[in-house]
């Protein structure tokens, strides 16, 4: 019985010592090592420079530059910016107001221009006085310019109803936006040549009909223009300082 035990524990021991001995054991895995990044720099802030703050005198200073001067100019920037913002906004309403307001001239309309003189009253004081010279009467795109006096001194017409002068105006028709429609110089032959129709309405003196420098003379203007005009300019071509009249 003895040597039965001893056979079955030499059995035991044989196959233990197999299992420990084969080639199917799995190597063991190891582990990976963990990466480290090192940090860059060695300034206040991480990187490669360091800032240099310091106080001094109630302000601050960064890299030498005085931070709250800095912040004074940016603040003072921003409020023009914001002024200059609002002087643009004030501007831009007041365009649109005037070109949503377009002053709608009557087809029928006129200017009455005025001569100045002086004279001296009973007291011999100095005085001012205005004559109604001409009359500038607009129907739609036509004009028609009438000198209403003072009548001409000349001895080459008669004594008429009618006035009549050999003085031409500079003019300059524009429209509601002041884009030029037509600029006319003061003389005849620019009438002429510009295409207006002249009429002389006062009688000549028989003893001066054949006199050269009558033929200048007018009574009447008339033209159509290529645009129902809204305003008128005297003085030549339009410019600041001239006289400008508006069609009512």
């Amino acid at each position: 019985m003895n040597k039965s035990y001893m056979l079955v524990i030499c059995l035991l021991a044989a196959s233990f010592t197999g299992c420990l001995g084969s080639d199917d054991i799995v190597d063991e895995v190891p582990v990976e090592e963990q990466e480290t990044i090192e940090p860059v720099g060695t300034g206040d802030n991480g990187g490669n420079e360091t800032n240099n703050y310091y106080y001094n005198n109630d302000t601050y200073y960064v890299n030498g530059t005085d931070y709250l001067e800095l912040i004074s100019q940016v603040e003072n920037l921003t409020v023009a910016v914001e002024e200059l913002t609002h002087e643009v906004k004030v501007l831009t309403d007041a365009i649109e107001e005037m070109q949503s307001s377009k002053y709608d001239v009557p087809e029928n309309s006129s200017i009455l221009i005025n001569n100045y003189d002086y004279y001296y009253d009973e007291d011999d004081q100095k005085q001012l006085r205005l004559t109604p010279q001409y009359q500038i009467i607009k129907s739609g795109n036509t004009i028609t310019i009438e000198y209403l006096g003072p009548r001409t001194s000349s001895s080459h017409f008669l004594s008429t109803e009618r006035n009549c002068t050999n003085g031409y105006l500079d003019l300059t028709f524009l429209t509601g936006e002041s884009d030029i429609i037509m600029s006319i110089g003061d003389s005849h032959s620019k009438y002429v040549d510009r295409g207006f129709d002249i009429v002389k309405e006062c009688e000549v003196d028989p003893d001066f009909e054949d006199k050269v420098d009558i033929y200048s003379y007018w009574t009447t203007i008339t033209i159509t223009l290529p645009e129902e005009p809204v305003r008128l300019a005297l003085g030549g071509y339009y410019m600041a300082g001239n006289s400008v009249y508006t069609f009512s």
